[in-house]
């Protein structure tokens, strides 16, 4: 894929100060244990896209990345030319990452809407850094690669409703999907797997073995019939509930 240039002719570079990149630096660091494209998505929310700042001055905000190689090119960007925050950090992970196929991150469970649709968004920015004209992540195309990894990561008792839901999705985007999985808030639970604590696998197995010891009663009348009862001597246990064997 082709790179990214920076030409930004008619943009108007703010000249900030020290303060300011301070400032800019601690509201767009990557934070420890979060994810590149997890970053990048938040970067992208907070409008670091309209933070244009030189390579002079994106030298002096210091290490934005936990990762050193991204680091290492932001720190090296001692020029005159003008780019937004967010195009600086797309060049670094281009830098890190020549290719899309080359970054692979490993995602967790989710368990609720707002990270199913923080995991999907995050996918999108993947493929969107790669894009000639980046649009963001909500713009991209949902794909059945997207499709398949949010469903795996999901809770078991959503693996159908998510198939339901997303598997006639055909050539939306990335952002109706999102609205799409808003509907699961209302999905009910009852069909999550429970795992049984050690006194309730107790109480099953006694429930089982005091079930497995009764007989009914129909069981009863013909054992007694067997044994030679009178019939008309049986009507007065008609009430009787069934007696442990």
């Amino acid at each position: 894929p082709r790179m990214r240039t920076l030409v930004f002719p008619s943009q108007t570079v703010i000249n900030y100060s020290a303060l300011e990149l301070a400032d800019m630096f601690m509201t767009n660091r990557q934070k420890p244990g979060e994810r590149l494209s997890q970053w990048l998505v938040r970067m992208w929310d907070q409008g670091a896209t309209s933070l244009h700042l030189t390579g002079k001055e994106l030298v002096k905000l210091g290490a934005l990345s936990e990762d050193t190689l991204i680091n290492q090119y932001l720190s090296s960007r001692n020029v005159a030319d003008a780019g937004s925050l967010f195009d600086w950090c797309i060049l670094a992970i281009q830098y890190k990452y020549p290719a899309a196929m080359n970054w692979e991150e490993q995602m967790p469970l989710w368990d609720s809407t707002a990270e199913a649709t923080g995991q999907l968004r995050e996918m999108a920015m993947q493929e969107a850094v790669y894009e000639a004209k980046f649009m963001g992540p909500d713009t991209q195309c949902l794909t059945d690669g997207m499709k398949d990894r949010l469903i795996k990561r999901a809770p078991s008792y959503l693996h159908g409703t998510l198939l339901t839901l997303l598997g006639p999705a055909q050539g939306i985007s990335v952002g109706e999907a999102v609205l799409l999985i808003g509907q699961l808030e209302d999905v009910p639970r009852e069909n999550a797997f429970k795992p049984l604590t050690r006194v309730a696998k107790k109480k099953d197995h006694f429930q089982k073995k005091k079930f497995k010891n009764k007989i009914s009663r129909r069981q009863m009348f013909m054992e007694l019939l067997k044994e030679g009862v009178p019939k008309a001597d049986l009507h007065c246990l008609s009430n009787l509930n069934p007696l442990p064997e």
